[in-house]
């Protein structure tokens, strides 16, 4: 049996805190920030999932860097570029891609982004296209099969704890009408924009992440400390976290 809730420490993730292009597995260098249209994108498919798949084998052979665009990371590959440049960092309302970026974000925890990004599609298969319902239903002996797949993350506590989140997720639905209204309500709708000069300028965490965490874990959620959760808001945009050197940068202004 799978524990339907437990405590876990917030793990830090594989980057140098100081420096959030590590936290991508850029080792420090600066050179790629973005993560969020990915509801808005051509690429999407009918649940509005972005369909990575012409990206993956690109990203196998594109020479670094892909351009000669400064980022805050993903130059090293096609797929982390288009993550960078369409998604991070470009505000999320859509309860399904919010719960898929947290699930998402809290299977990186002690990761780098990219390892994530390439098993994208494995986690939307293993967790049925992100349908936050399904996941919460989901039986041990399917979560059970999902620690046997190679194609997502198989860590015995991350695993089970997105059913966890999802339930909880559920419950927030009930009680809010949508989980980006309660999400949303913390910065009053309005993105907070970052004024960072370099990219090791930005921090590992806030005192909103911090807060928000702290809300999440009352509710029962898992792999949901305020490193993660600061990571959350930069992916959906409720932080806009693009240094100023970064080429999007201004286009998020």
């Amino acid at each position: 049996m799978f524990p339907s809730d437990s405590s876990h420490p917030d793990f830090r993730l594989f980057r140098p805190v100081a420096s959030p292009a590590a936290w991508h597995g850029d080792g420090g260098q600066g050179k790629g920030l973005a993560k969020s249209e990915v509801h808005e994108s051509p690429l999407t498919d009918s649940a509005g999932l972005r369909d990575l798949t012409p990206y993956l084998n690109e990203a196998e052979t594109m020479p670094d860097p892909v351009d000669e665009r400064p980022r805050c990371f993903g130059s090293s590959s096609t797929l982390y570029a288009c993550y960078h440049d369409t998604e991070w960092g470009v505000p999320v309302h859509d309860d399904r891609t919010l719960f898929e970026m947290l699930i998402l974000e809290g299977a990186h925890a002690g990761l780098s982004w990219e390892t994530i990004l390439n098993k994208r599609e494995g986690y939307r298969d293993v967790y049925h296209g992100f349908d936050v319902e399904r996941v919460a239903a989901m039986s041990d002996g399917e979560l059970a099969t999902a620690l046997q797949n190679p194609a997502i993350v198989r860590h015995r506590q991350k695993v089970p704890g997105a059913r966890t989140n999802a339930r909880v997720f559920l419950d927030m639905q009930g009680e809010y009408g949508t989980f980006a209204d309660w999400l949303w309500d913390h910065v009053d709708g309005t993105p907070i924009r970052g004024t960072w000069k370099k990219v090791t300028d930005i921090p590992a965490t806030t005192p909103l992440a911090e807060s928000i965490s702290k809300a999440l874990k009352r509710r029962g959620m898992t792999f949901v400390g305020p490193t993660i959760i600061y990571a959350y808001l930069q992916a959906v945009g409720v932080v806009n976290d693009h240094y100023q050197g970064c080429w999007k940068s201004a286009d998020l202004t």
